[in-house]
C-alpha cells in the first residue's frame, strides 16, 4: 500500500517518526492509515499554512462488557456526561448501544487527535490526557450522526502548532466510527 501511495503522489521516500504518526512524502504530502479487521483507510492531503498534520481513526463498535471494561481508561465522568447530554438513543444508528458508541467515539476520537498531534511532540499521551470540551451534531437520524469534537490537552499546549482547542469530525455509521484531526 504504501509503494501506491508514493506512486499515486509523485514522491520518492516519505519520512515517518513511527507507526502511530502520520506519514509525510518527500514532496508535502500528508497521509494518514487506519484500519480494522475487514476495511484500510487512507486520508491523503497536501501540507499546507492551514494542515501541518493529520490523523486519522476507525473505530469499530465494541461489546457492552468490552466497553465497561475500558470505558474508565478511554473517557472520565465529565466527558460520560457531556455525551450522555446528546441522548444518542433517540437514533437507530446507537439505540441500546449507548455506551458501546460513547466509548468507540472518544476511543477513535483521541487515537486520530494522537496520530495528527504526534509528529509535533514526539510523546506517548494516555487517553485521559486529551479532555472533551464539547460536541457539535449537524446530522443524526436512522442512517447516520456526524459532527464535531472539541478537546483540551494540557500537556499539549506548551506548543505553538498545536491549537488549545483541538477539533475532530466524526461519523457514526453502521457499527463503525470514523474520527479525522487536522493540525
Amino acid at each position: 500500500m504504501l509503494a501506491l501511495l508514493l506512486s499515486l503522489y509523485g514522491s520518492s521516500e516519505y519520512l515517518s517518526p513511527n507507526a502511530h504518526s502520520p506519514l509525510i512524502f518527500s514532496n508535502g504530502y500528508l497521509a494518514s492509515i487506519t484500519h480494522d479487521n475487514n476495511k484500510v483507510v487512507v486520508a491523503v492531503t497536501q501540507k499546507s499554512n492551514q494542515i501541518q498534520h493529520i490523523g486519522i481513526d476507525l473505530c469499530v463498535r465494541v461489546d457492552t462488557e468490552t466497553a465497561q471494561n475500558i470505558k474508565t481508561l478511554v473517557m472520565s465522568p465529565q466527558e460520560e456526561f457531556i455525551i450522555k447530554k446528546l441522548d444518542l438513543s433517540k437514533s437507530l444508528v446507537t439505540s441500546n448501544n449507548n455506551i458501546q458508541i460513547m466509548v468507540a467515539l472518544l476511543f477513535s476520537a483521541k487515537e486520530a487527535l494522537y496520530k495528527a498531534t504526534y509528529p509535533i511532540h514526539q510523546s506517548f499521551l494516555e487517553f485521559l490526557d486529551a479532555e472533551l470540551l464539547d460536541i457539535e451534531i449537524f446530522t443524526k437520524n436512522t442512517i447516520e450522526i456526524i459532527g464535531k469534537l472539541y478537546f483540551t490537552c494540557k500537556k499539549l499546549n506548551q506548543y505553538k502548532q498545536i491549537p488549545n482547542k483541538i477539533l475532530v469530525h466524526f461519523k457514526i455509521l453502521n457499527n463503525n466510527v470514523f474520527t479525522t484531526c487536522i493540525i
